[in-house]
């Protein structure tokens, strides 16, 4: 059977991300450059999933000194120094083994760089960054409009081409001028052609607007904590070039304040080696109109818990369990005396479960950030009846203002006696996250 393309995201980053994606993969698979992207997304309804994610890629960004000694961002495409696992670790691990913890970013020789700007690497896209960044009054931070989209090199070079960069446009042009339609004027069905008739006066309005005309399509941004206009304070003398892949952002709307409404548009940005991944996996042979979304571990662990319980190998002692609920079945978290967060993540198996008192209200101080409910077990357990061992929140947690500031998060609980199967656990998301052949195995394939 043919393997689907299939995006692969891992909250460690791009290593077990790119594991996952090649043992999906096997032989002749390639991770997605973003022409791919672009050309799956094209494919695709906007409503899909390959819009609405995020995409770390194979494509690559550059910026050192070029031949002729001016600053220059080159751009490849499964192309270069960053084409393979290994390079990308060479080249981020500039940042991530430097001692101090200091440096940001990736890098590659300046020799390198020639190399690629010469083409010995295979086809790259040269822009001149003085040139490019004249356009802008703050480049990298304002976003390209429709009207000077085919004009922009970086652009053309992300994108892989003018023909990528003419069927965005087109694409991008049309999704801003149905929304806009749709914000001024509500309830209005194109496809009713009486309805148009009568509502014509204010569809003339609507394509007048300057937001239909020149909406913003595109947000080309640098790396947050490397800006390339840094570039000479790290490497006056051009002897490194700042190296990343490039990662695309989902479909999102994206309002500047000279906008009276929102626009719809993506970002391009450079990927830092610490930010979470995600690849879209292509196997041989696949096409790229029907993109679904790989595994994920939790909810992989709720079907398949009975598969995933292992002997406990440590003795395990405890006064006061947190539970949870999966279908019918009831579990304790995953939880030491020290967190101060509950998992949600499922360990023993209960065998048996009787309610203790009234549901109670339980009130915390604020630990750290107040969206977040956080509390120590230690005041649960001086809380709850003597006869009870194991508790559940009930509800959504409230918060306590004092003087506009948040001062007590309070949630209802219910105490409960358990008997508690601790002889097996079920495997946590982490670790399944990084068994590839096993995730797989329970996904099907």
């Amino acid at each position: 059977m043919q393997r689907l393309a299939m995006g692969f995201f891992h909250l460690d980053g791009l290593v077990p991300a790119w594991a996952n994606a090649m043992a999906y993969a096997n032989e002749g698979g390639k991770i997605a450059t973003i022409p791919e992207i672009i050309q799956a997304r094209l494919a695709s309804p906007t409503g899909s999933y390959v819009w609405n994610r995020y995409f770390t890629t194979m494509s690559a960004e550059y910026l050192g000194i070029g031949a002729d000694g001016r600053l220059k961002i080159i751009v490849a495409h499964r192309a270069g120094p960053l084409s393979t696992l290994e390079g990308i670790k060479q080249a981020y691990s500039y940042s991530y083994k430097s001692s101090d913890r200091n440096r940001r970013g990736g890098r590659i020789t300046r020799k390198e760089f020639l190399k690629l700007e010469a083409g010995e690497f295979g086809k790259v896209f040269v822009v001149d960054y003085a040139d490019y960044v004249r356009r802008f009054e703050y480049p990298f931070i304002e976003s390209t409009k429709a009207h000077g989209f085919l004009t922009d090199q970086l652009a053309w070079a992300r994108l892989g081409g003018m023909e990528n960069q003419k069927q965005y446009r087109e694409k991008m042009v049309g999704l801003n001028r149905a929304r806009l339609m749709e914000i001024m004027l509500p309830g209005l069905d194109p496809n009713n052609s009486s309805q148009v008739f009568q509502c014509r006066t204010e569809i003339q309005r609507v394509r007048m607007h300057q937001q239909y005309t020149n909406p913003t399509i595109l947000e080309n941004r640098d790396q947050s904590n490397l800006p390339y206009f840094a570039y000479d304070k790290f490497h006056p003398e051009g002897e490194l070039a700042f190296a990343h892949l490039l990662s695309i952002g989902s479909l999102g709307g994206i309002q500047y304040s000279e906008d009276k409404y929102p626009s719809i548009a993506m970002e391009i940005s450079c990927h830092g080696w610490n930010d979470g991944t995600r690849l879209l996996m292509i196997p041989l042979g696949a096409k790229l109109d029907q993109v679904i979304e790989g595994p994920d571990a939790r909810e992989l662990i709720e079907k398949h818990w009975q598969d995933l319980m292992a002997e406990t190998t440590t003795e395990f002692v405890s006064n006061m369990f947190t539970l949870m609920k999966r279908g019918n079945q009831w579990f304790t978290e995953y939880r030491t005396k020290d967190e101060i967060m509950d998992s949600s993540e499922p360990q023993f198996v209960v065998k048996s479960i009787q309610p203790v008192a009234e549901v109670r209200k339980f009130t915390t101080p604020i630990l750290g950030y107040h969206g977040l409910f956080k509390y120590e077990i230690s005041r649960v357990r001086e809380f709850a009846p003597p006869q009870a061992n194991a508790y559940c929140f009930v509800g959504e947690p409230e918060i306590v203002w004092k003087d506009g500031n948040p001062e007590l998060q309070t949630c209802d609980i219910q105490f409960y006696r358990v008997e508690v199967d601790t002889g097996k656990q079920v495997m946590r998301a982490q670790d399944l996250s990084h068994n590839y052949e096993l995730t797989l195995k329970l996904m099907g394939y």
